[in-house]
């Protein structure tokens, strides 16, 4: 087929499918195949493949040789007991891995079941994720017509007593019998891989103590794993734990973060492959409608009736489209579905974005904190800015424990007073009527303790903000120094309403008479985000702020 763009929105981002070792070495056994049902898209799939009917593949394997290798290799390491990563298999596997993934589907059928012996034998003695993945990729892949379904069950699920390690998403169940007595069945349920949210449900004729291991594909960087409101820690590339004692009808909510990868070929074929991860519809966005169709991995062919392909840019076919009615020609690669769906694009994500990054460090505060501090952002030093603020702390978190207000990114205005004076509220009466206590007073003011976050980009009045906050000792200043630039700026417009300009006016000094200008605000807890985390999602700064509050609540 024609090359195409692999696509779920208007406006997204792509990204790439890298690798991460795991930490600790486990190991676990397969699970016997009449224990294990597969559902959904996967059994389909297994069911239509004529294994009998299939032409011999007379191709002769590229990779065989490697594989052995590796294979022998693991032999040996397993003999002595050794650590993978002190070993040269790691190395070599994730070169080889970069090659098969380039060229999947022209893979010979030696090739291509040695490859899934290896990553079967790498992960029931190590239990990294990264063999779980490739082993997936096998599984999903639309050109993938080799594997049987006991094959597939081999690695599913692998257990070790009653650890269960959940290596591929899909819906599917298993039962077996517990150490201590009695029967399991845990029960996947979801329609991955059209939808990243998998539901695992646990069906026990008595209370019993399970550890679960949830994996977390390395390209789910936004992804979250919740018990009965609890959300565990989640780390792209490693396992989840959750060791309990459940009882019958508990569940896992697991949603992944999906985006779409194109993986694109040197020389054309017939087939294509959809690699991790799958899109993310944008929240507001374009496609993030209640009548759409669209899901992760859907693919664009054709906007406004011309063909999208592999040598042209599509750019060019949205231009001037922004507000207007566009025509998305689609096509779902596991349905096999057609249709058509009217979309408006936007010029600008800008919005969006900012909307959902604010958002993602809601739910991560809440979820590092159990719910126990929440968190707002200062996007301007403005009368907006503030109302939205002030709504969410006394409203939305005012019945958290502490709070987190986030200054980063803030290009200024003229706000610090009244941020400081809405943090520095100190109790002095309790509202009693008829003897109940209900509240205290001022009832306008945030009576309980805060941080805030600040960093290099802080700007004018966000730097003044800081200042005042450190000064008066309402809390800690948690991030990286300020820059000092707490110098007010008068605007002025010319006749020619082009020319616009700033004019310093008026300085600022501190409390020793000393102009703020040029000294920079030191933040209490100096931490720096750094690129290679930042790019997987990750906010240190916002970490280290929650541990401080949780630290500083505790000790009351």
């Amino acid at each position: 087929m024609n090359r195409i763009i692999v696509v779920a929105a208007i406006l997204f981002t792509v990204g790439a499918c890298q690798l991460r070792t795991a930490e600790p070495v486990n190991t676990s056994e397969r699970i016997p195949a009449e224990q294990i049902s597969l559902g959904g898209v996967l059994a389909d799939e297994l069911s239509q493949t004529d294994h009998a009917g299939r032409e011999v593949d007379k191709r002769g394997p590229v990779y065989m040789a490697t594989i052995e290798e590796l294979q022998k290799l693991l032999g040996q390491t397993k003999s002595t007991g050794t650590d993978l990563d002190d070993t040269e298999i790691g190395e070599r596997w994730e070169n080889l891995n970069t090659e098969i993934t380039n060229t999947f589907e022209s893979l010979t059928t030696q090739d291509l079941n040695a490859w899934v012996a290896l990553n079967d034998s790498l992960l029931k003695y190590t239990q990294q994720v990264r063999f779980a993945d490739a082993l997936e990729r096998v599984v999903y892949n639309p050109v993938n017509d080799v594997l049987e379904t006991d094959q597939v069950k081999s690695f599913y699920f692998t257990r070790l007593y009653d650890r269960i390690y959940f290596n591929v998403f899909g819906s599917s169940s298993l039962h077996y019998e517990h150490t201590t007595g009695g029967v399991v069945r845990i029960v996947q349920d979801t329609d991955y891989p059209f939808d990243g949210r998998v539901s695992i449900k646990l069906e026990l004729q008595d209370k019993r103590y399970l550890d679960l291991f949830i994996r977390i594909p390395e390209w789910a960087n936004r992804a979250s794993v919740t018990v009965k409101g609890v959300k565990y820690n989640v780390v792209p590339g490693q396992y989840t734990e959750i060791a309990k004692k459940w009882k019958n009808g508990d569940e896992v909510e697991i949603i992944l973060g999906m985006r779409p990868e194109l993986v694109s070929r040197e020389k054309p074929t017939k087939a294509f492959s959809l690699n991790y991860g799958f899109a993310e519809i944008i929240e507001k966005g374009p496609l993030n409608q209640a009548d759409s169709k669209i899901i992760a991995g859907t693919i664009i062919e054709k906007i406004d009736g011309n063909v999208i392909s592999k040598n042209e840019s599509y750019y060019p076919l949205l231009n001037h489209k922004a507000g207007k009615k566009v025509l998305l020609s689609l096509y779902n690669p596991y349905t096999k579905e057609r249709w058509e769906e009217t979309v408006k694009p936007v010029s600008s994500i800008n919005t969006l974005l900012y909307e959902r990054w604010v958002k993602k460090r809601q739910e991560e505060c809440e979820r590092l904190s159990n719910g126990r501090i929440g968190y707002v952002h200062v996007k301007g030093m403005d009368s907006q800015s503030y109302r939205k603020v002030y709504s969410e702390i006394l409203g939305k978190y005012g019945t958290y424990e502490a709070i987190i207000v986030d200054t980063r990114f803030n290009g200024g205005g003229w706000l610090h007073d009244d941020l400081a004076t809405l943090l520095s509220g100190k109790v002095y009466s309790t509202l009693s009527p008829r003897g109940q206590d209900f509240g205290t007073e001022p009832l306008s003011k945030w009576k309980k303790p805060s941080a805030v976050l600040i960093s290099e980009s802080n700007y004018s009045d966000a730097c003044a903000f800081p200042y005042v906050y450190k000064t008066l000792k309402i809390g800690k200043l948690v991030g990286m120094p300020v820059p000092g630039t707490m110098t007010a700026v008068w605007w002025e417009t010319l006749q020619d309403p082009t020319l616009y300009f700033g004019m310093p006016m008026v300085g600022v000094k501190d409390t020793k008479g000393k102009y703020i200008e040029n000294h920079q605000i030191e933040p209490d807890i100096k931490v720096r985000n750094d690129y290679e985390v930042v790019t997987k999602g990750d906010d240190q700064q916002l970490k280290k702020a929650v541990e401080s509050l949780l630290n500083e609540i505790d000790e009351k």
